[in-house]
């Protein structure tokens, strides 16, 4: 949101992302751009502490930029409807579209609607069959996904299981394949230990072996986390 329209929402500083230790990095000296999205308000998302797990294990990537997205309060979907502007990250504001992966944690099934308007505000088109090779790889994770045939149509690809070693490996696959364009994405993902995509396994013969961290102390953990 530019300073003027900031004037006209609620509870501004939920899209500025002006927090205490957040993480800048340039988008033009990294290989990849990831916005993670918890589907809810700032307020509730901030509280999900694997969001910020997830954050701080990709940024520490020297090749990928990530950044968060939340969904608006209702008053600020109508501004962005009615001024013509695509929902952004609270890092750099550039719409969804123009990142590489956009991954989506499925906390609850009374969240799935407000996905669908993550994606259309973010114009990223509604179904997976209908996205090209310009769109992100739309990436889901979290609880709900342990059953993700509800919303497999509106998603390329599911990590099953803890996403704290799995998206490092998705983010490999899909820098290591981008070049062949989008169908070489969907088959470098779907290799991947834990990683369901809809597109490539069948769902009444398919078995995904659930991701588990196996050693909680020496997994990574944010010791500078936003405030």
């Amino acid at each position: 949101f530019e300073d003027e329209l900031l004037q006209k929402v609620e509870k501004p500083a939920r899209y500025t992302g002006a927090e205490h230790n957040v993480v800048i990095k340039d988008p033009s000296a990294v290989d990849l751009r990831l916005a993670l999205c918890y589907p809810d308000l700032y307020e509730v998302g901030m509280c999900h502490v694997g969001l910020q797990i997830l954050q701080h294990i990709a940024n520490l990537r020297d090749d990928t930029f990530c950044e968060r997205v939340f969904y608006p309060q209702q008053d600020a979907v109508d501004l962005l409807r009615s001024e013509g502007i695509a929902l952004g990250t609270l890092e750099t504001g550039d719409p969804l579209s123009c990142f590489d992966v956009l991954g989506v944690t499925l906390q609850h099934e009374l969240t799935y609607t407000t996905v669908l308007s993550v994606l259309e505000l973010g114009g990223i088109p509604l179904l997976a069959a209908e996205r090209g090779d310009d769109h992100p790889l739309v990436l889901g994770g979290g609880p709900c996904v342990c059953n993700p045939e509800p919303v497999a149509p509106f998603f390329d690809a599911f990590v099953i299981g803890d996403g704290e070693e799995a998206l490092g490996e998705v983010l490999d696959a899909v820098k290591s394949s981008r070049n062949g364009g989008r169908e070489a994405i969907l088959d470098a993902v779907a290799a991947v230990d834990g990683v369901y995509v809809p597109a490539r396994h069948d769902p009444a013969t398919y078995e995904i072996r659930k991701r588990v961290v196996q050693n909680l102390d020496a997994a990574e953990y944010p010791t500078r986390p936003l405030v």
